[in-house]
């Protein structure tokens, strides 16, 4: 894949590859600088955010997250092939209420595989590993892609006073976006938008002091 630099033998399933080939275009993108910041990738699928980001921002730290065992793996030989292996760590685990909880495959990709069924999930696939939200390091971007566990993740991060540079997510639903806005709407401003369909699409919020 090559997409605005060099991805060398990047391996993903073709019915998610022109997702990853949004990310890699800069979905995600704010426009920050960042000297050696920490970064936190949940719904790491195949690597397509770590690996831009590690492009994006040189000298950087990523946790990636990613609780689906065969995409992992995917996952893994992707950084490995991309030489990140000092930059990225990933972890094959989820992140929301711990516990061993229930994982839904997605009908059409493995990116809408989740925690909840929902329309776009089929048969239970099987339980995973998943740990709390203030398990996590702190970091100065977190980017969170967790199929309608984005606000059980978010919510407890705010409540203990962490604090981001750049909040970036996808959601799911009119109802999440409006409480995501709302519960963020005291430290950060909604610096960009993209609506993928009804009750759907990515958001990212920049932290107030960059507006001072």
């Amino acid at each position: 894949m090559r997409v605005g630099f060099n991805i060398p033998n990047f391996r993903c399933s073709p019915k998610i590859r022109p997702y990853l080939e949004k990310v890699f275009e800069g979905e995600y993108d704010v426009p920050i600088s960042l000297e050696r910041p920490v970064i936190i990738d949940i719904g790491a699928n195949s690597g397509a955010f770590a690996i831009w980001a590690a492009h994006r921002w040189p000298i950087s730290m990523i946790h990636s997250y990613e609780p689906q065992e065969e995409i992992f793996d995917e996952f893994f030989q992707n950084i490995v092939s991309s030489c990140l292996t000092r930059v990225i760590r990933p972890h094959n685990w989820g992140i929301g209420n711990p516990g061993m909880r229930p994982f839904y495959h997605g009908v059409n990709n493995s990116g809408e595989a989740t925690l909840y069924p929902n329309p776009t999930s089929s048969d239970l696939g099987y339980h995973i590993e998943v740990r709390s939200p203030l398990s996590l390091p702190h970091a100065n971007i977190i980017k969170i892609d967790a199929e309608g566990v984005e606000l059980e993740i978010m919510e407890p991060l705010i409540r203990d006073g962490r604090s981001f540079d750049a909040i970036l997510l996808e959601y799911h639903s009119a109802g999440d976006r409006v409480r995501l806005d709302q519960l963020l709407v005291e430290d950060y401003i909604m610096w960009g938008i993209e609506v993928a369909g009804i009750g759907r699409g990515t958001v990212r919020y920049l932290n107030r002091k960059y507006f001072v």
